[in-house]
């Protein structure tokens, strides 16, 4: 038996069947003898893929444990690892372990790594000092919008913080930037929950507060004292310079180039000028520069005493330069750091007051606990209760540098424990460097790249790529491949020319060079050529290119240019393919860099649809369009809400908000907003009755008296907002929002506007997969989905990323050592500073981030790939954007492709499309090889015509109705008091067994007594061994008992009992009359045709008559 290295690393490329390999990886694990489920520790990065992963690895072991041909080809990876096995030993075990997980469910070990931690931390709640019953905070946007308000009332009593907050907005005012300070807090509460911060954090929380307040000042006047010292300096050498040069009598006639010549410029130098001073280099001990032929006469003179003191000055520049502009930068964001402590403390506060651990804590107190351990983890699971000895990590190129800390030793403990021949590495990695996309989460792909190996060590690990593309057609794979191969080399060295130049041939060799640099985007890439399956043939697929022309050269303004003439191909391209029928609109996908590029798509398509006839209308979706905030109705309700309990004389916004929106939900020819501002500004409510509905009007008080779910039931009522079916689902989904708000009993109106700013507003429908709409979303939300056609129209991302936001960088080796990090802004200035290194990493990183978005979005294409971008100024050259790259690599090697490059590119440059006609038609959101062992229903769409009013729904959610008119009856009416106790037990049940445990649950509740349930349990007895009754209750069919149906128009309807079998049906009702009336048939029949427009094949209706003890067929 091969003895195989107890790691593989996996490489996996876009639509490579990742998810299948991680999951026959798990599975054949499961074969290995003596390996248990509960030791494989698999760790995901979100819910959802962990969701993903456990029913497909259920799915496949139930299909082995059923012996199914859909898991064949798990079936044949599990034989080639386990050659010993047969094909009815793996049906066995599959079936035992099958049962092993499901008895045992809570230790199937597939977790999101937040969730694996938040079990260790648990379980170490005493040693951290936590409360044992402490609550998890998800929602950091709520911790951050507290942190600002603590802050703000912290102003009143700290001069200092207000004179820091004055400081900064006079200096934004001097810039002619915006000056709101709130703005600024949201963004410096942001970084607390970098993983960058936290070296910072621990430097200064290690201080008492008066020394923290002692290093404040240091660091301040230290980089005051840099700073001044730097430029007096300069200052004074060229002031000397400036005297020498006057003195001289020199006229500026008699250098080199008199208008360009330096020279005759010094006196009117400025100190700061230090590009200026830069140049002195070309003047220095170089005659040539200041007179032709040489110098002579009084020039001569000039250049022996200036000559020295340019040296002097260009020396003194070289020497000091990086530490003046390091303070520069650190002083530029010195308010940062001591409004970051401040708030630092504030959230200290908030998780002491709230008994909460926010969920980005996990990683930093496992980081403590493992420091102190040498590696030595085994008390971890003792603790935890569970001991892993096989790990999978799925995503890994987006795993941080923390989180990496906290598993290394996990897995290192584990390989020291490896023992005896492996048929399969008992760890897997899974990842691939070209999709990380999260730096800004704290991802890390140089992990997967590099660190991983390392740390491990070679000898450990297995490499493995997956060469083939499942997803997409042949020609998004050729052209995907000649991309990706081409366009890492260009950004290569584009990058490296621009190093080269700023920090010249010696540092470029003593440190770029040798830390690899000059290499790692084609490292990085070096495996992207993916190979076509064999039954794909080699050809099918289609790629469109588009360059449309600019007049600006500048990157930021050439995006903004094109955007009018993309929308409109846009859109054309859209209506064409849906016309002619090439595409339904479900299977286009449009991705974009941001929410406000995708906004402004959504806004464009929404407009131009109304110019259009029906037959071209298509729908639009996205992440946005999907928030109930966004939905007109559910901003009515709110609106009112807010202005009910708003005093009078504060709530004219909401007043004038609830009139404009009413108008807008109705399609209302609207008022002049300054005539809706008059009256919304008026006391007396019924002012309004000119616009709103008088029913609202009237009663506006009665209302605000009622419990909250009621409230909102008679506003939906009240504005009539209930027929409005683009608004129902909203509708439904906000009434669901306040039932879980008010789960834990009244709470009033105030309490959920509150909630509702922290939580609810971020809710959105879920996406309706089924439906026929484009989809419009970010490149980061499309990541591990597919779409048949992907339009990318605003391609011109720029490459070095957010110029002027903040990033942390070690301080080590400098001034500023004692804080250990620091943020600073990111331009060009950092480059002079002594920081330079950790900012020319970071815009290959930047670099890295750009290329790497690119190739998720043009991933995501099954069978067409279409781009727009911005072209460059004519006569001008760029590498600004990543349209310049793209337009680059085609310009320049569209040759290898077989095609001609104009402004664009049609590849293949005939495409017949009788493929992608005849293609089948996958939903939107298809996952390469999913498993599925039934048959699903066809798929029916439907909805609400009507908004389901409250009183329907009181009748369809009252599962106590019945009990109420039992105890009304008594002893009444004896006969009727049996039937309905006899219909409710017969309803609730299948087989005989099950009677005498809901009959005795009745007792217990007082509706019936110990005498009466014998009589019933006989009388149930008689009736279930009717003949014709037990055939149909006998059938191996799925029961259904009293489950409500709630209609179109908003009806409910509960049959007793619906009976769903393979290839039929049966709708059965029980009566306890003495007559056979003909509505009886008429109500099966309505449950008939529901079911029908349900999907439910051959249905066939019965009726049960109690006392006649007949069964009827109708």
């Amino acid at each position: 038996m091969a003895n195989l290295p107890p790691v593989k690393i996996l490489k996996a490329s876009a639509g490579s069947g990742k998810t299948f390999s991680l999951a026959a990886h798990y599975i054949s694990l499961l074969f290995t003898s003596k390996v248990h489920f509960s030791e494989i520790l698999a760790v995901t990065f979100t819910n959802k893929a962990t969701a993903e992963m456990k029913h497909r690895i259920l799915t496949v072991i139930e299909g082995l444990a059923l012996g199914s041909e859909a898991v064949e080809s798990y079936r044949n990876i599990i034989l080639e690892a386990h050659p010993q096995l047969s094909r009815q030993d793996i049906q066995q075990k599959a079936m035992e372990v099958y049962r092993q997980i499901l008895h045992n469910y809570s230790r199937f070990a597939i977790s999101t790594i937040d969730g694996f931690y938040q079990k260790i931390i648990r379980s170490f709640s005493f040693e951290l000092g936590l409360n044992a019953a402490y609550r998890l905070e998800m929602n950091s946007d709520k911790v951050k919008q507290d942190l600002v308000v603590r802050l703000n009332k912290l102003l009143n009593d700290r001069d200092d913080l207000l004179q820091w907050i004055i400081n900064y907005a006079r200096k934004q005012i001097e810039n002619d930037r915006n000056w709101n300070y709130t703005t600024v807090l949201k963004k410096l509460a942001d970084e607390l929950f970098k993983e960058r911060f936290h070296p910072f954090d621990e430097a200064i929380s290690q201080l008492s507060e008066a020394d923290r307040q002692v290093v404040f000042t240091t660091i301040s006047d230290l980089s005051d004292e840099l700073i001044t010292r730097f430029e007096k300096e300069i200052e004074r050498l060229l002031k000397i310079a400036t005297e020498i040069v006057n003195s001289s009598g020199v006229s500026s006639d008699l250098f080199l180039r008199k208008s360009q010549n330096l020279i005759p410029k010094i006196p009117s130098l400025a100190p700061d000028n230090l590009e200026a001073i830069d140049k002195f280099a070309d003047y220095i001990d170089n005659p040539e520069k200041w007179q032709k032929n040489g110098v002579s006469g009084a020039v001569s003179d000039l250049y022996n005493k200036l000559n020295p003191l340019l040296r002097q000055i260009l020396n003194y520049k070289e020497e000091h330069s990086r530490t003046y502009f390091l303070a520069k930068a650190v002083q530029a964001n010195f308010y940062y750091l001591r409004l970051l402590k401040e708030m630092s403390v504030l959230l200290a506060d908030y998780r002491a007051e709230h008994d909460v651990s926010l969920i980005s804590d996990a990683q930093n107190l496992l980081k403590e606990i493992n420091r102190h351990q040498d590696q030595n983890i085994s008390f971890i699971y003792e603790k935890v209760g569970n001991r892993y000895k096989y790990f999978l990590f799925d995503e890994f190129q987006d795993t941080s540098s923390n989180q990496w800390y906290n598993f290394q030793p996990l897995l290192v403990n584990a390989l020291a424990s490896t023992e005896g021949n492996r048929s399969i590495p008992h760890h897997l990695i899974v990842g691939d460097v070209k999709q990380s996309i999260y730096r800004w989460r704290n991802g890390d792909w140089r992990i997967l790249q590099y660190q991983s190996t390392r740390d491990l060590g070679d000898h450990h690990i297995r490499f493995q790529t997956l060469q083939e593309n499942y997803r997409s057609l042949p020609n998004i794979i050729k052209f995907n491949n000649f991309l990706f191969t081409q366009a890492p080399k260009l950004l290569q060295q584009i990058i490296n020319d621009k190093i080269y130049t700023e920090i010249g041939d010696s540092l470029y060799n003593s440190w770029w060079q040798a830390s690899g640099y000059t290499q790692i985007l084609t490292d990085a890439y070096a495996e992207t050529v993916q190979k076509i399956p064999s039954d794909k043939g080699e050809e099918g697929g289609r790629v469109t290119v588009s360059f449309f022309p600019v007049t600006s050269s500048f990157a930021k303004t050439r995006g903004k240019e094109i955007k009018p003439a993309a929308l409109k191909a846009l859109s054309d391209t859209i209506i064409n393919w849906l016309t002619e029928g090439r595409y339904q609109a479900r299977q286009i996908g449009i991705l974009v860099r941001n929410n406000t590029e995708a906004r402004e798509i959504i806004e464009y398509l929404l407009h131009i649809q109304k110019e259009l006839d029906e037959s071209h209308k298509f729908e639009v979706i996205s992440g946005d369009a999907l928030l109930l905030v966004n939905n007109p109705g559910i901003r009515l309700l709110i609106n009112t809400l807010k202005a009910m309990i708003t005093p009078v004389e504060e709530a004219s916004l909401y007043r004038a908000n609830c009139l404009l929106l009413y108008q807008q939900v109705y399609g209302l020819n609207q008022e002049d907003e300054a005539s809706i501002w008059l009256n919304a500004t008026q006391y007396d409510i019924k002012v309004w009755g000119k616009i709103l509905p008088p029913i609202v009007i009237n009663n506006w008080y009665v209302w605000q008296q009622h419990p909250l779910t009621e409230l909102v039931e008679s506003l939906i009522n009240g504005y009539g907002i209930t027929h409005d079916e683009a608004t129902i689902p909203y509708l439904i989904a906000f009434r669901d929002i306040i039932a879980e708000f008010s789960s834990q009993g009244e709470r009033g109106i105030a309490s959920f506007l509150g909630y509702w700013d922290e939580e609810g507003k971020t809710k959105a429908l879920p996406a309706n997969e089924g439906s026929n709409a484009v989809e419009i979303m970010t490149i980061h939300k499309s990541k591990g989905l597919a779409f048949d056609v992907v339009m990318i129209p605003f391609c011109s991302w720029e490459l070095d990323g957010m110029v002027n936001s903040n990033f942390w960088v070690d301080t080590s080796g400098t001034s500023y050592e004692i804080l250990r990090s620091v943020p600073v802004k990111y331009n060009s200035m950092l480059v002079k500073s002594s920081l330079f290194k950790a900012y020319l990493e970071e815009m290959l990183f930047n670099y890295m981030d750009a290329l790497n978005l690119l190739y998720v979005a043009t991933t995501r294409a099954r069978k067409e790939l279409y781009i727009s971008a911005p072209d460059i100024k004519e006569g001008k050259e760029s590498d600004s954007l990543i349209a310049d790259v793209l337009r680059s690599v085609l310009a320049l090697h569209s040759d290898e492709l077989g095609i001609e490059y104009s402004h664009g590119i049609v590849y293949p440059s005939t495409t017949p499309f009788k493929d992608i006609k005849k293609s089948p038609t996958l939903p939107v959101k298809y996952q390469e090889g999913c498993i599925d062992f039934w048959e699903s229903p066809p798929n029916y769409n439907w909805s609400f015509n009507k908004y389901p009013i409250s009183e329907l729904l009181k009748e369809a959610l009252d599962n106590r109705k019945i009990k109420k008119e039992l105890l009304s009856l008594g002893e009444q009416n004896a006969a009727t008091r049996q039937g309905l106790l006899l219909h409710e037990l017969l309803s609730l049940t299948t087989e005989i067994a099950e009677f005498p445990n809901y009959l005795h649950a009745m007792q217990s509740e007082g509706l019936i007594t110990k005498d009466e349930l014998m009589t019933l349990l006989d009388e149930a007895i008689r009736l279930r061994n009717n003949e014709q009754l037990a055939a149909l209750l006998d059938k191996p069919y799925q029961s259904l008992n009293e489950q409500r149906i709630i209609t179109k128009d908003g009806s409910v309807l509960r049959p007793d009992k619906v009976l769903i079998g393979e290839h039929e049906t049966i709708i059965l009702d029980f009566k306890f009359t003495g007559m056979e009336r003909p509505q009886h048939i008429a109500q099966v029949k309505e449950y008939q045709q529901n079911l029908q427009e349900m999907g439910y094949p051959n249905i066939r209706t019965f009726l049960f008559y109690a006392f006649n003890n007949r069964l009827v067929e109708v």
